[in-house]
């Protein structure tokens, strides 16, 4: 009966956004923050579609500051108009996805701060989130002629000089400066800002591994200056505290409440959402529970039964991993003895949960749509910021790709992405759908791109806790990335970081079955501990592990 409630939801929606399209259009600027005085350049607006479905009689209106000179606007979505450095621009159709529009100026000649605006009416569609409808943008105009401050000039480390695992570095003064950024890139990761400081030099706790840095000098009206580019290796493993999160080691039950006191029997897999709320699964008591301003609640199931059941009062069989797609904060879970995965509908009095693949305890490699399809134990699951999930099919050795359908909610197309694995566990996908897999009985973390499966890290069917350039993984089952490119790995020797380039690191000893991570935090289910365990920031070297496991080759 709910399985039917579902489809008829489904069709019902699908027959009224045919009509008045439900969408959620999100204003941005992309812009440079400074721009020098009397030159062209672009306000790069963007109107982005969010839900899974085409918007219908979108007006972006654009008003720019009053200084500057309209060159023109150009747009494949949108007709645009012009009056008085007011832009009226308009859609008879936007597909889902950011829709730009480019509007070029030439910048005053007075030094100061100029700031446009937009904002979007949808007038043939139905937009259910008006609060990110606008948006603004501020350019700092600045004089060229007064903005003569040259780069800092790197003093030490000497370039390509091996390292501690605290590295002193320094640079030149520059006049003017208001303060200093030292930015880093470790093994190909992302670059990201390590520290500020107004001082010209800095202790920094060195991630291990060859790193590329420099320094940037900011200043009040001026653009910041960029030295040049060094590089140091730290030969060093660093030591990440796994504090208790939360739950308490020695109850295995299912209570909530505040974060303190609340207590879990075997949490399995976790996800954030946009708002750092945290999704965790138990595999055991068969419940999905949130962390949310440090209270612990149970959003769906009831500890200790298990079923089938859809809808309000759901009940799940096995729950292992969890996803949140990040635009529309849905909860997508793997229920793993029921052969499905599930939809949890966030943000009403009570969250219902409706199958969305597989289904009816029915195991096999079916691709379709919907509960067509089939599953033979998923306990993976991963999201893309647009909603498309992956899911580790652990018994049928494959990882499968559910595909949104436009224009209905909760219906996805299941494809078979990747065969030929052995029982993966876990799975996450970075913003160019490149998808990791923790290949457990192969003990590997495979790579695939375009469909092509190859082995990133560890070998093919060793087990071991070596690090280094040429790790071993013994029965990796959790994994995630970071802002940074970073996969962290929970295997039985501990949580391992492997960088871009494929250099792998022990960063701490403990281990489980769910790892996410959230800005320098890594958050690790641990099943047979009945806690959820936090890795601080790295601060010290690592002690080495029994039995002589290697520190990392270079």
């Amino acid at each position: 009966m709910l399985r039917a409630r579902l489809a008829f939801a489904v069709v019902l929606y699908a027959a009224v956004a045919s009509a008045h399209s439900v969408v959620d259009i999100g204003m941005s600027f992309d812009v440079p923050h400074f721009v020098a005085a009397q030159t062209t350049f672009t306000y790069h607006v963007i109107a982005d579609d969010r839900n899974n479905d085409n918007g219908l009689g979108i007006v972006v209106t654009i008003v720019l500051p009053p200084s500057v000179k309209f060159s023109k606007a150009t747009s494949t979505a949108f007709r645009c108009s012009e009056s008085k450095l007011t832009l009226t621009c308009s859609a008879d159709t936007v597909s889902p996805g950011p829709n730009p529009i480019d509007v070029t100026v030439t910048a005053p000649a007075t030094p100061g701060i100029i700031r446009a605006t937009a904002n979007t009416q949808s007038l043939g569609s139905l937009d259910l989130t008006p609060q990110n409808d606008n948006a603004t943008a501020d350019v700092v105009i600045y004089d060229a002629g007064a903005c003569r401050a040259s780069a800092p000039l790197l003093v030490g480390p000497p370039d390509e000089a091996s390292q501690p695992a605290v590295v002193q570095l320094s640079w030149s003064a520059v006049d003017g400066a208001q303060s200093y950024s030292v930015f880093t890139s470790v093994e190909g990761a992302a670059a990201a800002p390590m520290l500020v400081t107004d001082k010209t030099s800095a202790a920094l706790v060195a991630e291990p591994g060859r790193s590329e840095w420099w320094v940037e000098a900011t200043f009040n009206s001026c653009p910041p200056q960029d030295s040049e580019h060094r590089h140091f290796t730290a030969d060093s493993v660093l030591q990440r505290n796994a504090a208790v999160y939360a739950g308490d080691p020695s109850l295995a039950a299912t209570k909530d409440g505040p974060r303190s006191s609340a207590t879990f029997k075997a949490p399995y897999g976790l996800a954030l959402s946009p708002q750092n709320d945290l999704y965790v699964t138990d595999e055991t008591d068969n419940v999905v529970r949130a962390i949310s301003h440090d209270n612990v609640t149970t959003i769906a199931g009831a500890p200790g039964f298990t079923g089938a059941t859809e809808g309000q009062f759901a009940r799940f069989n096995g729950l292992r991993g969890v996803a949140v797609t990040p635009l529309d904060g849905y909860v997508f879970v793997a229920d793993a003895q029921n052969q499905e995965v599930r939809i949890l509908y966030t943000g009403g009095p009570f969250i219902p949960a409706f199958v969305v693949g597989g289904g009816a305890l029915l195991a096999g490699n079916v691709d379709d749509v919907g509960d067509k399809s089939r599953f033979n134990q998923p306990s993976g699951i991963a999201a893309t910021l647009r909603g498309n999930l992956y899911v580790a099919d652990t018994q049928n050795n494959a990882i499968r790709k559910m595909t949104q359908v436009p224009g209905a909610i909760g219906l996805f197309t299941t494809t078979t992405f990747a065969r030929g694995l052995h029982g993966p566990l876990g799975v996450a996908v970075d913003a160019n759908e490149n998808v990791y897999v923790a290949d457990t009985e192969d003990n590997t973390i495979t790579k695939i791109v375009n469909g092509i499966v190859n082995v990133f890290a560890g070998q093919s069917g060793v087990a071991g806790g070596r690090d280094g350039r040429s790790p071993l993984f013994d029965h990796p089952a959790a994994i995630a990335l970071d802002a940074r490119g970073n996969l962290y790995v929970a295997d039985r020797n501990g949580i391992r970081r492997i960088a871009p380039t494929g250099l792998t690191t022990t960063v701490a000893r403990t281990t489980g079955t769910g790892i996410v991570v959230d800005a320098d935090r890594v958050f690790v289910a641990d099943p047979a501990a009945h806690v959820i365990r936090v890795l601080d920031p790295a601060t010290a070297p690592l002690a080495p592990a029994p039995g002589g496991r290697r520190r990392a080759a270079h």
